[in-house]
């Protein structure tokens, strides 16, 4: 079988017939193509987990906040129970009539 090539760049004319793919190169295709696909999947899990570990690093932060807000509600909880007990000197004020 001739082929015919363009003899400045040594391609094939593309008039010329299809040729079949040769099985020797078919194979190293397949095999990059599972390499470059089980990298893929490899790298993303990798970025997946870390990401998905970057916010443990604040929970601490969570807890140490929530803590200061239970104090600070138990503080307001007890003013306003404080406040509760204790007559509010206003409201017992009697009014005076206006003139």
């Amino acid at each position: 079988m001739s082929e015919q090539t363009n003899a400045e760049n040594n391609i094939p004319d593309p008039d010329g017939q299809p040729t079949p793919a040769d099985p020797s190169e078919i194979l190293p295709m397949i095999g990059r193509f599972i390499g470059w696909t089980a990298l893929t999947l490899v790298g993303s899990g990798t970025a997946f987990i870390l990401f998905a570990a970057a916010p443990t690093r604040t929970l601490g932060a969570l807890r140490s906040h929530r803590l200061k807000w239970e104090q600070r509600k138990e503080q307001i909880d007890q003013a306003v129970a404080g406040s509760e007990c204790e007559p509010d000197v206003d409201a017992a004020a009697p009014e005076k009539p206006h003139d």
